[in-house]
């Protein structure tokens, strides 16, 4: 009897340390590539999953990709557009609030051409452009 006490006491340790290990390692920031950076604009590869900024869909969160560019370059950073939580992709961000305002004219003047390319299933017979709303919810394939 005592000896199952004793091995009991051992896994339930053994356990709360897993359980600790596991919260270190929800702890860790998410990685930012800067893919180029000027005295104007520094541009960074957000992974999907990821906040651009604090929201009120964000409760939970703990990063958010202004924050990290921030850290990652020493001084504010100001987001020129989005990307939504899921998509991955390039981000970029101004280093002063002159360029963010002067990006920001140029995204609404349309002088900035943006693409978006997807990864999906299925074939294309030849070459074209495919013209479709994204689909809202995931079925079984994701």
């Amino acid at each position: 009897m005592q000896a199952n006490n004793m091995q009991d006491k051992s896994l339930l340790a053994a356990s709360s340390v897993d359980e600790q290990q596991t919260d270190d390692i929800d702890d860790v920031p998410p990685i930012l590539t800067i893919l180029y950076q000027d005295e104007h604009i520094v541009a960074v590869n957000k992974p999907s999953g990821l906040f651009v900024h604090r929201s009120f869909m964000d409760r939970d969160e703990k990063y958010f990709a202004l924050q990290l560019v921030r850290d990652m370059v020493g001084q504010y950073v100001y987001p020129l557009h989005r990307l939504d939580r899921p998509t991955s992709g390039v981000l970029l961000f101004g280093l002063s609030e002159d360029i963010a305002r002067k990006m920001g004219q140029a995204f609404t003047d349309k002088t900035i051409k943006k693409t978006y390319y997807a990864i999906t299933r299925g074939f294309l017979e030849g070459e074209g452009q495919v013209d479709y709303p994204l689909k809202e919810k995931l079925d079984k394939f994701g």
